[in-house]
């Protein structure tokens, strides 16, 4: 599962520290995978400018979906290493990283901090993490004069300087270590004293050590006794060292040179003892297997097993289903009964029946039957709804007005309300008046049954078109889909209930449970409106997102409930996105595995509240554009 560097970063500081490895092929993309599978420890993985010109980022990019699918309980997050500015521009600008490190430690003073910080305001406007670096990553060699070790090192001082003027979210700092296979010369080690000084000047931000290979002996000596030509000086950062560091603020430990010390020996040794055989992946497969058993040994060395499991606190991820019902009990924010989380405050009628029946009024501010001009809707307080809401670009409109056509449909009819909405409702004087309409049912239907096997096969088609992923899918970018999902969960328990949701690439699916006071319209326009607005921060656009209405419909029984919950937790099954409904990463069906965990789900609810209240989310619908307005109007 894709995560954030910045939550990564901050569930293991002081902690443990997390293993960023830069990796470039099939071989060690599948050995990192599977080693962080094994450990169940979340990992890093990095690309630099290198690795990007020599696989091409779009492959890259491509394996790392692969992976995902493959190893579906891998918590991961994406890192563009050693970056300039033109790099980190370009990596910022493809959605496909969560991080970026800009390197200009080779600049003087205030050129590193003026190229650190126009990197920082690019990445911050679309929600990604920073790493900087201070001081140069060399090898300090042991007849060097004391001020030469000095200019060297990052200085502690300037390093407070420097966090505070960039905004940077984590600093490489330069103790003495350097990249490669020859970190250390003689005697001399980390610079652990220097490292003291740097997390007295800069208490609880993360810091990271670059070069963090250990370099092991026996690699280096079966390199040689395999045609290698390595001296007895290379070394590398020990285990003691790297946990030391790590309870003095490093957090993330960049890994490099172990990787390719390991694939040197395999190939060397292979061919050596093969020299007839010229199939490379004999020695790959090998290659995978030490590799991952390399990386599961290195996340154990960390601290970071055991991280990623069900049932650990990993970033962002919410407490047990007990302890989130007394989180908000304690806060005086469940109204509803207690039922628990994931639960209606009531029990579906049997079969035949329903708990409310659409031919009644409804209280006032709730509108019964309305159309917006698109849909027929229904609102009443008490209801169990289905919900669904697109992209603007998932379904284009002509593709389903040429389908209507197909059908025998008439496109561009209006919206047939049911023989239960008022008269005013049905001539559209609720200020709402009626439109067109896509699958809805004639006068006299269930709200949502499609009114014959023509609009049923329109829904088909239409579920069929969206689930494979058409339009710009920006709900795959996995902070505009954390941003979804903590809107959804902000008033759960206050203002409705949340039974069962699923964000797919370009769509939402909801099941919610509806209360007295809190119109359906106004609920579902904070959270359109809002989405819309930060995602186009996000994405560093304007325009329309969503598609002006949404389809609902209300549940009739207990057969329909659970059919429903089915229908939107499988979804990603049904569009082979994943293998197992709690390996998509922003469903309810996570919450419902062994331990109701899940690696980077959302934080507990008040910790959401407290997170989206100071990132200026809104506190509540009024908050928001009046309720008149759309959603997925151009500039939302």
């Amino acid at each position: 599962m894709r995560v954030s560097t910045h939550d990564l970063l901050h569930a293991a500081y002081g902690q443990y520290a997390l293993g960023a490895f830069n990796v470039c092929n099939l071989e060690q993309v599948h050995g990192l995978f599977r080693g962080a599978n094994e450990a169940r420890a979340p990992v890093i993985v990095q690309f630099t400018r290198v690795m990007r010109d020599y696989a091409h980022p779009l492959l890259l990019e491509q394996l790392l979906r692969g992976a995902a699918m493959i190893y579906p309980d891998v918590t991961f997050a994406v890192h563009h290493d050693h970056g300039d500015e033109t790099s980190c521009a370009a990596a910022i600008a493809s959605g496909h990283y969560s991080s970026v490190m800009i390197d200009a430690s080779h600049l003087p003073f205030e050129q590193n901090l003026a190229a650190t910080r126009r990197v920082v305001e690019t990445a911050h406007r679309r929600g990604l993490a920073v790493e900087a670096e201070l001081g140069q990553l060399k090898g300090v060699e042991d007849e060097m004069s004391v001020e030469t070790k000095g200019a060297l090192l990052t200085d502690p001082a300037q390093a407070e300087e420097f966090v505070g003027r960039t905004g940077c979210d984590s600093l490489a700092v330069a103790i003495g270590t350097s990249h490669g296979a020859y970190k250390f010369s003689g005697d001399q080690r980390l610079h652990l004293d220097r490292l003291v000084e740097i997390n007295r000047h800069l208490a609880g931000f993360p810091l990271v050590l670059h070069g963090g290979s250990t370099v092991p002996l026996d690699e280096i000596e079966r390199i040689r006794q395999a045609g290698g030509e390595f001296d007895a000086s290379a070394s590398g950062v020990s285990p003691d060292e790297l946990s030391q560091a790590i309870s003095l603020g490093v957090t993330k430990v960049n890994i490099a040179t172990d990787g390719r010390l390991i694939w040197t020996r395999v190939h060397r040794e292979f061919f050596r003892d093969h020299p007839g055989e010229f199939d490379f992946m004999q020695p790959g497969r090998t290659y995978m297997k030490e590799f991952a058993d390399f990386v599961a040994r290195k996340c154990r060395a960390l601290g970071a097993a055991g991280k990623a499991a069900p049932g650990a606190q990993s970033p962002g991820a919410p407490a047990s289903l007990p302890a989130r019902r007394e989180e908000r009990q304690q806060a005086g924010k469940d109204a509803g009964p207690p039922t628990g989380f994931l639960t209606p405050s009531f029990v579906p009628a049997s079969k035949g029946t329903s708990r409310v029946m659409t031919s009644i009024s409804s209280p006032e501010p709730h509108l019964g039957w309305f159309s917006r001009g698109y849909l027929p809707h229904w609102d009443h307080p008490g209801m169990i709804q289905s919900l669904t809401f697109r992209l603007h670009d998932s379904v284009p409109l002509e593709v389903i007005e040429r389908w209507k056509a197909e059908l025998g449909l008439q496109p561009g009819a209006p919206a047939a309300l049911p023989a239960s909405a008022s008269r005013n409702q049905r001539a559209g004087k609720d200020g709402r008046a009626p439109g067109s309409v896509e699958n809805q049912e004639p006068a006299g239907k269930d709200a949502g049954a499609p009114s014959d096997a023509r609009e049923l096969e329109l829904c088909k088609r239409i579920a069929k078109y969206e689930d494979q992923g058409c339009g710009d899918c920006w709900l795959r970018d996995e902070r505009i889909g954390r941003l979804v999902e903590n809107a959804l969960l902000h008033f759960d328990g206050q203002r409705y209930r949340l039974l069962a949701w699923c964000i797919m690439p370009n769509h939402v699916h909801l099941l919610v449970e509806t209360k007295g006071g809190f119109p359906l319209p106004d609920l579902i326009h904070s959270w359109k409106s809002y989405c819309a607005k930060q995602s186009n921060k996000i994405l560093g656009r304007n325009g329309t997102f969503w598609q002006r209405d949404y389809l609902d419909r209300y549940i009739r029984d207990a057969e329909h409930y659970a059919a429903a919950i089915r229908y939107i937790e499988g979804n990603p099954v049904q569009a082979g996105l994943v293998k197992r409904a709690d390996a998509w990463p922003f469903s309810s069906a996570r919450l419902k595995s062994p331990g109701a965990q899940s690696p980077g789900a959302p934080a507990s609810l008040p910790a959401r509240r407290e997170r989206r209240q100071d990132a200026g989310a809104p506190r509540s619908v009024e908050d928001q554009k009046p309720a008149g307005q759309d959603a997925g109007a151009p500039g939302s």
